[in-house]
């Protein structure tokens, strides 16, 4: 149980990374190009953005974002420290 709760109190992504997916959205982005904010929802990003860009290349299962955010980062950026902010969220946000 505690093992497993400092895995997730160290799972975190820095603000550039949430910046530069946020940029990926919408017409002018490389993930979901159909993304409007004034219609889809956080549900919506997760199912048509967030699954697949995180799915295992098997197709049968995959990672949480933050741990792939950290993988794809340059060496050194991503620390895996604990989180200073907790951002959270609703399903239904737009």
């Amino acid at each position: 149980w505690d093992r497993k709760v400092r895995e997730l109190a160290h799972r975190s992504i820095d603000v550039g990374s949430l910046l530069n997916f946020v940029f990926q959205l919408g017409a002018e982005g490389s993930v979901m190009p159909h993304f409007d904010p004034q219609l889809h929802t956080t549900n919506d990003v997760v199912r048509q953005a967030i699954i697949p860009l995180t799915r295992d290349h098997n197709g049968r299962g995959g990672r949480a974002w933050a741990d792939v955010q950290q993988m794809e980062s340059v060496v050194g950026e991503a620390s895996g420290e604990a989180a200073e902010v907790l951002v959270t969220h609703d399903w239904r946000n737009l």
